[in-house]
């Protein structure tokens, strides 16, 4: 029923927002313990508070010393969080189809073929947002700190320095995180509903999300409210460059917006109307 399938929706869209909080917290108390990890890092490896070991310490701690340090720190514990997050995104894509009615919608994503594609995104966001924009950024900038402030600055002012600096870093990373995972949903909605209808003709794609406000892009007030085919939705361009087809990006960076795959007569019944080319 509409009913249920709006409840799903709205659990989906919590889902989203749980992962991104939880991660906000955690890239924070990360950062926030930072100083005494690095001091402690640095002191440690030099075995020694003498000034002038602390200097050659710091030149000879490399990039892959620091991103071990952050991973104790508290970026493996929030990595893993966030993975256990991606199976009940998943969860969550079935139970749409299935509150539409749609056979076999409980198994759709049980495949091999949908578990390798699962496995290969879940790689690929690993490689963009764990390595590429929040653990190698943060060990790169920690280093690059260290190394141009030990000659003129006492190591604990420095250490002080970076997990402050560190601390407003955190909103860049959450923000890309957010679109990421927007990117996952929207995604393994689409594989879910290509494995029930491998031909495309049983399931309409609805654009969903935010009415329109002071910050919705024209692609998404124009499609929003709207349903199309599957072979409509592969025709269509947010004119985003880089942010890939708007079947996965929506209207691009940051969207809010996403696709639900239903019947014809549940859209309908749920407010929707027929998108044109």
């Amino acid at each position: 029923p509409p009913s249920a399938v709006g409840a799903i929706l709205d659990e989906r869209r919590r889902a989203q927002d749980d992962m991104v909080a939880a991660l906000q917290k955690q890239l924070e108390a990360t950062a926030a313990k930072l100083a005494k990890s690095i001091e402690d890092y640095i002191t440690t490896q030099a075995g020694s508070t003498d000034t002038a070991r602390i200097r050659a310490q710091v030149y000879q701690t490399q990039l892959t010393d620091l991103l071990a340090l952050l991973e104790r720190e508290g970026i493996a514990d929030a990595r893993a969080e966030w993975y256990r997050g991606y199976a009940q995104i998943a969860g969550l894509a079935e139970e749409t189809l299935a509150a539409g009615g749609v056979d076999g919608a409980d198994r759709a994503l049980d495949s091999e073929g949908a578990q390798a594609s699962i496995r290969a995104i879940r790689d690929q966001q690993s490689e963009e947002l764990w390595t590429g924009a929040i653990s190698r950024p943060m060990a790169t900038r920690i280093l690059a700190g260290l190394r141009s402030s030990i000659e003129m600055q006492p190591l604990s002012e420095i250490a002080q320095i970076i997990a402050r600096d560190e601390s407003t870093s955190v909103p860049q990373a959450v923000t890309l995180a957010r679109t990421r995972i927007a990117e996952y949903d929207r995604w393994v909605g689409n594989e879910a509903a290509r494995q029930a209808d491998p031909e495309g003709d049983l399931l309409m794609w609805a654009y969903v999300g935010p009415t329109l406000d002071g910050i919705t892009r024209p692609f998404c007030g124009e499609l929003r409210g709207k349903y199309f085919t599957r072979d409509q939705v592969g025709r269509l361009d947010n004119h985003q460059p880089g942010t890939g087809h708007p079947a996965v990006s929506g209207g691009g960076y940051n969207c809010r917006h996403g696709w639900i795959q239903l019947p014809e007569s549940l859209l309908v019944k749920r407010g929707y109307t027929k998108g044109t080319d």
